[in-house]
């Protein structure tokens, strides 16, 4: 049996030209990739056929064009479009290999007749298309299966989204070194003695090793708004008139809006998000307090590092050094 078209995109080469035409036999697959494919400004031209009869698809997703496509036709059905089952798929494939590329991340929204099926809204990565075209996904769940798109229903995630996702595993790995690398070697005794004597050389050591960490997972120390959520290491002028070590989670979205901090006090570890009523009895006292970081954040409106005490001045810069033959000592 042969199928006719709903319409093709022309999906457009830099110069303008047509690099590549895909046709559509059903209405949804058309109108789910115009959408998904003009959310990302991919250039192309929307070209809707009339049937034998005159009448096309409802136009209603034209509404929802922002931006606009370079162009949008409503043109006669021509022979020789139509084709086959066989060919069909093997179109429909084509087109799921160029929308679903290796590493895409999706979000499951519900599977048709898998006798197993995955949970509505588990998220998982496009391992790749066959030529049938089914997705083959790996899941956050462990579980690996296909995906058929004209029985199973998912989304592509989108750019703020596949950014926000990648934040949280940077952040969560950056803590968890924190925990079992740096909070394990930290002399107590030195850094009550820090305080009592007014040498910063401990705090300072542990500030740099927070740094390096920091560095070590993400690979630099320059943040940019798509980063996100950062707990980023820094440096804490208290009420109480001391200056401490810190762990402070600040919106790079937001051009470094603060959201918390947790701090390193001769006292143990120490956040203000703290629910314990002991533990926010003592940082009651560090109320209101200034805050500095070791990473560059490209744009910051809230922290003013051209005008910080000495010491906190010396902490950052000897933190962010790149002498190594300066030995981390947290004794």
């Amino acid at each position: 049996m042969n199928i006719k078209p709903v319409g093709c995109i022309d999906f457009l080469n830099t110069n303008g030209s047509i690099g590549e035409r895909c046709y559509y036999y059903t209405e949804q697959d058309f109108i789910k990739t115009i959408k998904e494919e003009n959310y990302y400004g991919v250039p192309m031209v929307v070209n809707v056929f009339r049937n034998d009869d005159g009448q096309t698809i409802p136009l209603d997703f034209v509404k929802s064009f922002d931006p606009l496509p370079q162009g949008f036709n409503i043109i006669d059905y021509e022979k020789g479009e139509d084709m086959n089952d066989f060919r069909r798929l093997e179109q429909l494939a084509k087109q799921y290999k160029a929308l679903y590329p290796k590493g895409t991340r999706i979000e499951l929204q519900m599977m048709g007749s898998d006798p197993r099926p995955i949970e509505p809204g588990t998220r998982g990565t496009v391992d790749h298309v066959d030529d049938l075209g089914t997705i083959h996904c790996t899941f956050d769940n462990g579980r690996r299966l296909g995906i058929i798109p004209e029985e199973d229903s998912f989304r592509k995630l989108s750019i703020d989204e596949v950014l926000d996702e990648r934040s949280e595993i940077m952040q969560r790995e950056f803590i968890d070194k924190v925990n079992k690398e740096v909070i394990p070697a930290i002399g107590w005794y030195g850094m009550k003695r820090a305080y009592e004597t007014g040498d910063m050389a401990v705090p300072t050591d542990l500030l740099k090793m927070l740094h390096e960490q920091f560095v070590g997972v993400y690979g630099t120390d320059y943040l940019t708004s798509d980063d996100g959520l950062v707990t980023t290491p820094g440096v804490v002028k208290a009420a109480d008139g001391n200056v401490y070590t810190a762990l402070v989670d600040i919106d790079c979205a937001s051009s470094g809006e603060h959201w918390g901090t947790t701090f390193f006090t001769p006292n143990g570890v120490l956040s203000d998000q703290s629910e314990d009523p002991d533990i926010r009895a003592i940082i009651k006292n560090f109320v209101p307090y200034e805050y500095w970081y070791t990473p560059t954040l490209e744009q910051d409106h809230h922290v003013n590092f051209d005008d910080c005490p000495e010491v906190v001045d010396k902490m950052l810069n000897t933190a962010t050094s790149l002498d190594t033959d300066n030995e981390v000592r947290l004794e």
